[in-house]
């Protein structure tokens, strides 16, 4: 059976950054940390550099199993700490996107994304 996503959203980022991150952490990334890739891991929150508003959205799926269909390239797979069982989706200026609830402590996750450099299209998968 094919996997839905729980969420699909186009968002245009001010300042081309995305976090996903536990729902109650206040984690701080120094926009010159990004690895190759562009993403920046801390214990409770990752940060993607993405394409910034000037060149147009960024959309972003979000799944709870790994979909058929994939995206090119694998920036990130490892563990998310959520001690509050939510994951928070968020821009640079700490907008709230999207809140999911029902996290586990610890969540796997797999973030896929159509270029290594500032992406225009993301795919997360949140072991929820």
């Amino acid at each position: 059976m094919p996997s839905t996503a729980l969420a699909t959203f186009s968002i245009e980022l001010q300042h081309g950054i995305l976090y996903v991150s536990d729902a109650e952490t206040h984690s701080v990334h120094g926009y010159t940390s990004f690895e190759q890739g562009g993403v920046d891991v801390e214990e409770r929150s990752l940060a993607l550099e993405v394409q910034d508003a000037v060149d147009g959205p960024v959309t972003v799926e979000i799944y709870s199993e790994q979909p058929e269909q994939l995206l090119e390239f694998n920036l990130y797979e490892g563990t998310l700490s959520t001690p509050s069982r939510s994951v928070r989706i968020e821009d640079a200026d700490r907008l709230i996107v999207l809140t999911l609830p029902g996290a586990r402590a610890s969540t796997p996750v797999l973030m896929m994304a159509d270029s290594l450099d500032r992406p225009t299209h993301l795919m997360l998968v949140l072991k929820l």
